[in-house]
């Protein structure tokens, strides 16, 4: 039972490649395990000009039975068209009938059929009974198919509606705050558009910072460790004896300007007094040199520190902004060095203060 197979496109009146139905009758005993039959009937479907089994099939040829000039094979084809009113129907276009022998092989071709009998066309050939209601259950169960499909379409259409209700019934109305009132003439659109926008102005300041945390920073003079605070926290701790510095690198946003700096940090002991913080900062770039301190200093202030084990955020203790850090030119790879200068006079805590980390926070 060889597969009816296409190399070049079955074509319809108009060239194109062809869409419709196939039909093909054997006429003669065949033997089964039941018994014995005279005639076997099938129907495929032909999608772009390709025989197949079906519609939903795009690989699974159509089979014909072997035939010989005592025993032909009656095949059928039946193709679409258009009404007058431009709608497609399925198998209502032209019919042709061929009364073909097929050779028993593995794949046989539309060509290589050989007819017994005259080819009938048009209205020369009448559709049989059998045809129409094979042609009609498949009509059917496409309906039904196309239906299920736009079912499931105003399904998720209706779904999405109500999520887009939800958010409007959720959201913050509009008022006389300047937001946006609609997108593209809907306006319940605006409700979301309008809450993100609240949100993207809450948070926008944090997008202008960085925090850096202690870990990050590298020894370079003494030996500050990594220690736990209160069992909960990590502090780098600096010496009270001796200055000792750290430093880390960071990649700018390009945007940024200017920036200030905020230490975060703690007495790690029970001793009062002042701690003397420095920061010194260097904008590297390709070629240029770390050699020997190419740090410029930036400055410093002694902050009295707080009892043991509570934070202090410096930036809170001043009336006006830190010295602005000047942008990169060419590059935005800052190096930052931080310093507890213990042996200075103005250093006066008898114990180890713990950094924290520190912020970075553009100012233009």
């Amino acid at each position: 039972m060889p597969n009816l197979l296409t190399p070049l496109p079955f074509l319809d009146a108009s060239e194109q490649p062809a869409n419709g139905f196939i039909f093909a009758q054997a006429t003669r005993t065949f033997s089964t395990v039941n018994g014995f039959i005279t005639t076997v009937r099938s129907m495929g479907r032909i999608v772009d000009g390709v025989f197949l089994t079906s519609d939903d099939s795009k690989s699974d040829p159509f089979v014909l039975s072997a035939a010989t000039v005592d025993a032909p094979l009656n095949v059928t084809v039946k193709l679409d068209s258009y009404d007058a009113s431009g709608r497609l129907v399925k198998g209502s276009g032209g019919v042709t009938g061929r009364t073909v022998t097929v050779p028993d092989v593995g794949t046989v071709t539309w060509a290589d059929l050989v007819d017994v009998a005259p080819v009938t066309a048009g209205g020369l050939y009448a559709v049989e009974p059998w045809m129409q209601d094979l042609m009609d259950a498949a009509t059917a169960a496409d309906a039904s198919a196309t239906a299920a499909a736009t079912s499931a379409t105003d399904s998720d259409t209706a779904r999405a509606a109500a999520v887009v209700a939800k958010d409007a019934a959720e959201a913050v109305p509009v008022t006389t705050d300047g937001l946006i009132t609609s997108i593209d003439g809907n306006a319940a659109s605006a409700y979301r558009v309008q809450a993100d926008a609240r949100l993207s102005a809450t948070f926008a300041p944090l997008s202008d910072s960085v925090f850096i945390p202690a870990r990050e920073f590298s020894p370079t003079v003494g030996s500050p460790a990594q220690v736990a605070v209160s069992s909960s926290f990590s502090a780098l701790a600096f010496d009270a004896a001796a200055s000792e510095y750290v430093m880390t690198l960071a990649d700018l946003p390009p945007e940024w300007a200017t920036l200030t700096l905020t230490l975060h940090w703690a007495n790690l002991g029970a001793g009062a007094g002042n701690v003397l913080w420095v920061w010194d900062y260097i904008h590297l770039g390709d070629g240029d040199s770390i050699a020997g301190t190419p740090f410029t200093a930036g400055s410093g202030v002694a902050r009295t520190a707080p009892a043991q084990n509570v934070l202090r955020v410096t930036l809170t203790e001043f009336s006006t902004p830190q010295p602005a850090i000047p942008a990169p030119s060419g590059s935005r790879l800052l190096g930052l060095r931080i310093r507890r200068m213990g042996a200075d006079a103005l250093d006066t805590l008898p114990n180890d203060a713990g950094l924290f980390g520190v912020t970075l926070t553009k100012v233009s």
